[in-house]
């Protein structure tokens, strides 16, 4: 507890006390703190001489611990601020969501995957396919089927991260319904996947580019956005079959029939 002296001689200079918060990796939010002083003298008339409290504010630099633009508030479902508590871990890599530069494990850093959020509150973090789960934890972010560390060959978790764009749109397919550009909907390109890991797409023609990304996905020689003239990208899309042998034109070698 700091000390301050006055004598007679400087009993009527200002002292400076200075108080610190304690750094700490705890989320308390901004709050207050009322400082309390007491008094003590040798002599009678001054000890024990009231002196005014003083309400400081504190600041907590700790309402974004990972620094990736969510506030820890948002990324922890868990914790109420008293103990006990186990922060939330989406990804359960043991690293809890507020530590965690990559909460749902998909390669793709919290802040690239969230638009929204700049550290402070109010914060509606983005959710690009509206299924009330935001992206920084949805393994699927755009909902066609394809896990986002299927869709992105590019990051690793940290920053810096340009996340793979296929058909250089300027959304990165692990937003994009449509990654190849084709005009033809991820979730009717792919067949394998249904948003979770493991996941081997579809691959129609053997060429080692899954369907979602080829432009020619059953290697004919004509692009898929030639052969079909149904979809344009989103859904609902019921892809042109055209000899109607319940195989899309963009599949079937034999189109015609």
């Amino acid at each position: 507890m700091p000390t301050v002296r006055f004598t007679s001689v400087n009993w009527n200079i200002p002292q400076t006390v200075t108080v610190r918060a304690v750094q700490d990796e705890v989320t308390e939010g901004n709050h207050t703190q009322l400082l309390t002083h007491t008094t003590s003298s040798d002599e009678a008339a001054f000890d024990g001489l009231p002196a005014s409290d003083v309400l400081v504010n504190i600041i907590d630099d700790d309402i974004d611990t990972d620094r990736d633009g969510i506030p820890d508030s948002v990324e922890d479902d868990a914790c109420t601020g008293v103990m006990p508590c186990v922060p939330t871990d989406t990804d359960g890599d043991g690293t809890p969501d507020f530590r965690d530069p990559d909460t749902d494990g998909d390669g793709i850093p919290d802040n690239v995957e969230d638009d929204a959020c700049t550290g402070v509150m109010p914060c509606v973090p983005t959710d690009t396919d509206g299924d009330g789960t935001p992206d920084f934890r949805d393994p699927d972010t755009d909902g066609d089927g394809i896990p986002d560390n299927v869709e992105d060959d590019a990051c690793t978790g940290v920053m810096p991260c340009v996340p793979t764009d296929t058909d250089g749109d300027g959304t990165p397919d692990f937003r994009d319904p449509d990654t190849d550009g084709d005009g033809i909907p991820d979730t009717v390109e792919d067949d394998a996947c249904v948003g979770v890991m493991p996941c081997v797409p579809t691959d129609t023609d053997g060429d080692g580019t899954p369907d979602f990304r080829d432009p020619d996905t059953d290697g004919d020689g004509i692009p898929d956005t030639v052969e079909d003239d149904a979809c344009t990208g989103v859904l609902p899309c019921v892809p042109t079959d055209t000899d109607g042998d319940g195989t899309p034109d963009f599949r079937d070698p034999d189109a015609a029939g």
